[in-house]
């Protein structure tokens, strides 16, 4: 979704007066972003998790001990450039995309020589690989899976990872089963170096839900506020690609009482249930107000490799609906209502799970709320990440 979030001051990337914000590290890190990058309008953009969403969020946590990269290497940008474009050109075919030279062209593409502050120690990267004068690299990887056949290459996947982990003095993986499958497919990886850290990522809620007894028309959605209808909400910027079509289908086969909102960029269908809201792309406050004000959060895909809303849904006290056997389905844990996301039955039928039971939906919610504190939250996250660090300085 397009951000909207306002400009930062050069003094906000460096320093930070907010109390969840510690200075945890005794190394400087340095983010594979400037202070441009971090503080300038998107314009529209969709918020990229390396470059403002995730990097913002480290060095507000950081305190002083995370900073912005100064620059890039001139020459690096056009030649990045044009190995992206060579690798993955208008009209070529799949079967190009995934030759060696088609994935050399992809490594050449994610790694970019940095000028980093001159007291960093370390630099840190997610997806781009950053280096600069020998300091060691912490990279950020959501690993390798096995979704989307056909556009996506595991095993070709696989050997670029291989090739950045050597390199790398430790290796962040944001779930379990995409460290799973990088290790499974990767000979030449010290697995002791590869640890699974989520991303370190504030959820700043514009509505925060207190507990049920302090705050109970938050937390009894629809029924306290006097709406008999049940609101469902979906959030993801590639709709098609996250089962958009087949949630859709879903609610058709729901009766009455059962409204979706449904925030993506693809364009609006010429058709839909009479129980669907298009909201189109929006800004990710106004995400994060869809997400506080819903009573169930639904994301049927099987493609992601994360899924950042599936953590914003669990701060948000949501239950929710998802794919089996899905990185998100392992985000959420028991939170969440599992259903085949290729079957519109089977989504229907969690969905009205959820739906027609107040009290279920209540609990999970409570549940989601505590697995974000416990795991997910900049509290949780942390000090798993300063670990991660002291690792990659070979402390």
């Amino acid at each position: 979704m397009s951000s909207v979030d306002p400009p930062l001051r050069d003094g906000d990337l460096s320093t930070s007066s907010d109390p969840d914000a510690r200075p945890p590290l005794r190394h400087v890190l340095a983010v594979c972003a400037t202070a441009a990058q971090l503080s300038g309008d998107s314009r529209g953009a969709r918020v990229l998790w390396d470059s403002r969403a995730l990097y913002r969020s480290m060095l507000r946590w950081g305190a002083g001990s995370v900073v912005p990269i100064r620059h890039v290497a001139r020459w690096q940008p056009p030649l990045v450039t044009a190995a992206r474009g060579l690798s993955h050109a208008p009209g070529t075919s799949a079967r190009w995309r995934s030759t060696s030279l088609s994935r050399a062209l992809r490594d050449l593409a994610q790694s970019l020589h940095v000028d980093a502050p001159p007291d960093a120690q370390a630099l840190y990267g997610h997806i781009t690989f950053p280096t600069a004068r020998h300091l060691p690299t912490l990279w950020s990887t959501q690993g390798v899976l096995d979704a989307n056949p056909g556009i996506w290459f595991p095993d070709q996947s696989a050997r670029t990872h291989e090739r950045f982990a050597q390199r790398a003095s430790a290796v962040q993986c944001w779930s379990e089963l995409g460290r799973r499958g990088l290790l499974e497919r990767a000979d030449r990886i010290d697995e002791s170096r590869v640890r699974v850290v989520p991303p370190l990522v504030y959820v700043d809620l514009p509505h925060p839900r207190g507990s049920p007894s302090s705050d109970p028309q938050r937390w009894g959605h629809s029924e306290s506020s006097g709406d008999p209808d049940v609101t469902a909400v979906f959030v993801g910027a590639e709709g098609r690609r996250k089962g958009l079509l087949t949630l859709l289908a879903a609610m058709g086969r729901i009766g009455a009482g059962v409204r979706l909102r449904v925030v993506t960029a693809d364009p609006r269908p010429a058709e839909l249930p009479s129980s669907v809201t298009w909201l189109g792309s929006i800004p990710r406050e106004q995400v994060l107000a869809e997400l506080c004000r819903a009573d169930i959060h639904v994301l049927p895909s099987q493609s992601e490799s994360f899924g950042g809303v599936v953590v914003e849904a669990l701060a948000a006290g949501l239950a929710q609906v998802l794919a089996a056997s899905s990185v998100p389905a392992e985000i959420a844990g028991p939170t969440a209502v599992l259903a085949d996301a290729r079957d519109p039955a089977s989504l229907a039928d969690a969905i009205e799970t959820l739906a027609g039971d107040p009290s279920l939906r209540l609990s999970l919610g409570m549940a989601a709320k505590e697995r974000y504190d416990a795991i997910y939250s900049p509290a949780a996250v942390g000090p798993k990440l300063a670990a991660l660090v002291e690792l990659a300085c070979g402390a």
